[in-house]
């Protein structure tokens, strides 16, 4: 669980569109995830995925700047480490700063003060990737490759646009963003089917975690 939400922004880059994924690459054995390691990776994903800035690690958290209105910086903590988002709200930080921690939002709260608002529960999600189903029959789907960003996109029978994700690579790790399905096109199963070809597609590129935060179908 954790605080906050998510922003896009636009960005220039070279890209290369393909009908299917890249030839896989080896993968990097025995790796341990711990939550702090998946919170970590889902930052270096997000900053790739959103043409962010690199965040700054100061050991207890991690700091990007973001530089969007309303959204200026985000200070994101692996860990539920009190002092140290204390000392974070408590020094100077202008309109537009977010924090978002690992941790439930009745610890966080009380560490907060009251100028804070608090934002829906989201949870940090992940799976293995060697797990990613092979979908038969699929539509069509698009590849389209930015760097380390992966872009796909399922067209509906009627050539629209049906569903949209795409996954940056942050070392082993693949961060899953701006997943959408077409209001017209929900509840076909289209959103499951692209996760799952952009799932494999990452881990034929070296991934073996896929995270991703959300609300949930748990709301607060």
């Amino acid at each position: 669980p954790g605080i906050g939400r998510t922003y896009s922004t636009a960005r220039e880059s070279r890209s290369e569109i393909c009908t299917v994924p890249q030839s896989a690459v080896p993968h990097e054995p025995d790796i341990v995830w711990t939550p702090a390691r998946i919170a970590q990776a889902w930052v270096q994903g997000w900053v790739v995925s959103r043409g962010a800035p690199p965040a700054v690690d100061h050991g207890t958290h991690l700091t990007i700047p973001v530089g969007l209105p309303g959204h200026v910086v985000r200070h994101v903590f692996p860990a539920l480490d009190a002092e140290a988002i204390r000392a974070v709200v408590q020094g100077p930080c202008e309109p537009g700063t977010w924090l978002k921690v690992v941790g439930a939002p009745e610890l966080v709260r009380p560490l907060l003060p009251a100028t804070w608002a608090l934002h829906p529960r989201e949870y940090l999600m992940h799976t293995s990737l060697a797990e990613a189903r092979v979908v038969l029959d699929a539509p069509p789907v698009e590849f389209e490759r930015q760097g380390d960003v992966m872009t796909a996109t399922l067209l509906a029978p009627n050539g629209e646009r049906a569903a949209r994700a795409q996954a940056a690579l942050a070392g082993s790790a693949a961060v899953f963003d701006q997943v959408v399905t077409e209001p017209d096109h929900r509840r076909k199963g289209y959103g499951s089917v692209l996760m799952s070809l952009l799932a494999r597609a990452c881990w034929n590129r070296g991934a073996s975690l896929g995270v991703l935060t959300g609300a949930g179908s748990r709301r607060r």
